[in-house]
């Protein structure tokens, strides 16, 4: 199975970095290892640096760095090309079309048996908004734990070369609609049984500003420290919600579909059937629909 490792740049919202202390060296050591892809329920969206840094046979593997051309230019793991995140819809809170995917799949020469595995600096929305997309569109898909930084703690080989790769013809799969949900699917749904609501900011912001009535809060960043998703045990007690245990459905929200990705992200390595709802809170709110706040 070819593997496609993504190289995204630090976004708009990296979890848990403040923590980190080892971005100053390109060398080993730091608090930013990241825990192995077999402990998660669901490893297949995951990959360790291990995996990553065993991906060396370059006629299956391709690189994708998504950082700034300038941070690409500086240096990059070996076989990388670079590419603008805004290609998968960051920033506009909206699955891409499936054309424009598809082309920059191809020129990546992907296939259907490529794996992509995205990384950013750290984890961040840049990462867990381009694994939505690519996830949505069936394409398998896994993000670097810890990302680049953990890489640079690993002591990996770096370059300057850009690849020359040969573009595919790859026919991108239909969206799968169960991975996505907009606000009317969200308003006629969210009473069902078996469906729970989930928004993802902080405790303050959903009982204050308000939130979409009947919702369950769970903070989502608190699953990602020191730039990488928690320890298994960890992520599986920040969501140990009877609501959410036995939802046969997750619909994740945040403010908006971006910072919502972080949370979908971990759902899905926690092996949960989830929907992101990308207009998040900012849209909900602006529509009228039904809100509450305080605690439900």
């Amino acid at each position: 199975m070819m593997l496609l490792i993504a190289i995204c740049a630090l976004g708009r919202r990296a979890w848990g970095g403040g923590d980190d202390d080892s971005g100053d060296n390109g060398g080993g050591g730091g608090n930013n290892s990241s825990p192995s892809e077999t402990n998660y329920p669901n490893p297949d969206v995951v990959a360790d640096v291990d995996l990553a840094a065993g991906q060396r046979d370059f006629n299956t593997t391709r690189f994708v760095d998504l950082r700034s051309p300038e941070d690409y230019a500086a240096a990059h793991i070996v076989g990388a090309v670079n590419a603008d995140p805004a290609r998968f819809g960051y920033g506009t809170n909206a699955l891409p079309d499936k054309g424009a995917v598809e082309a920059v799949l191809r020129e990546w020469g992907v296939s259907s048996d490529t794996t992509i595995i995205l990384y950013d600096t750290e984890t961040s929305d840049v990462t867990t908004w381009v694994f939505w997309v690519l996830d949505t569109y069936g394409q398998s898909v896994r993000l670097l734990n810890g990302g680049f930084i953990a890489w640079l703690n690993g002591d990996l080989s770096l370059v300057l070369d850009v690849p020359q790769i040969s573009p595919s013809s790859y026919s991108l799969p239909n969206a799968n609609g169960n991975r996505v949900a907009d606000a009317d699917w969200v308003n006629q749904h969210r009473g069902d049984s078996g469906v729970v609501v989930l928004d993802a900011r902080e405790p303050e912001v959903y009982q204050g500003v308000g939130h979409i009535q009947g919702a369950t809060n769970i903070t989502g960043d608190l699953a990602y420290a020191n730039g990488a998703v928690r320890e298994s045990i960890e992520i599986e007690n920040l969501f140990d919600d009877g609501a959410v245990n036995n939802a046969s459905t997750i619909v994740v929200y945040d403010t908006d579909g971006t910072l919502g990705s972080l949370s979908y992200y971990v759902l899905r390595v926690l092996g949960k059937t989830v929907r992101l709802y990308a207009g998040g809170w900012t849209e909900w709110s602006s529509r009228g629909l039904p809100t509450a706040t305080g605690v439900e």
